[in-house]
């Protein structure tokens, strides 16, 4: 039995079953993974909270979702419960993050990426305009927003980006 040890920011949870949960997570190492926490939801209850940054210890199946053995929880971000706007900022956040993202392909930038925009949130007054550098910062990282070499207006050379 081989196990994987990560660090990860838990996406969704879904009740599976009696007892059981599917989580999906963005981990630094393996990309977006989803795993099944068996057994009394009690004793895994800290998978559960969305937008926390894990310490996974998983066991691979033969299917694409891993096993859940050992988990510590690194922080809590709980100065996102102070304002709806941060909660839901975060929560649009991880869901581009799902709905952009394959299983398993892997992208240490995009977690460290999200994990920064979350630790963010603390101090952002303007929550669109957050989001909206987001959305442009993944799909930049994604090849799917193309800047030209040379302004359209005034025709100038643009070596930099602020993007």
């Amino acid at each position: 039995m081989q196990t994987k040890k990560c660090n990860a920011l838990i996406l969704k949870s879904v009740p599976f079953q009696d007892h059981h949960w599917i989580i999906t997570a963005l981990s630094q190492t393996e990309g977006l993974i989803s795993f099944i926490s068996k057994g009394n939801f009690k004793n895994h209850m800290h998978t559960n909270y969305n937008l926390c940054l894990v310490e996974l210890v998983l066991v691979p199946t033969k299917s694409e979702l891993f096993r859940l053995i050992e988990f510590k929880v690194l922080n809590h971000h709980l100065f996102l419960r102070d304002s709806f706007l941060k909660i839901k900022t975060a929560q649009m956040m991880a869901k581009v993050i799902l709905q952009t993202q394959l299983f398993q392909k892997q992208s240490a930038f995009l977690f460290h990426f999200l994990l920064n925009c979350i630790r963010w949130l603390e101090e952002v007054t303007d929550m669109d305009t957050f989001f909206g550098i987001f959305l442009l910062k993944v799909l930049k990282h994604e090849g799917a927003l193309y800047f030209l070499p040379t302004c359209t207006i005034c025709q100038n050379s643009q070596k930099r980006w602020a993007i």
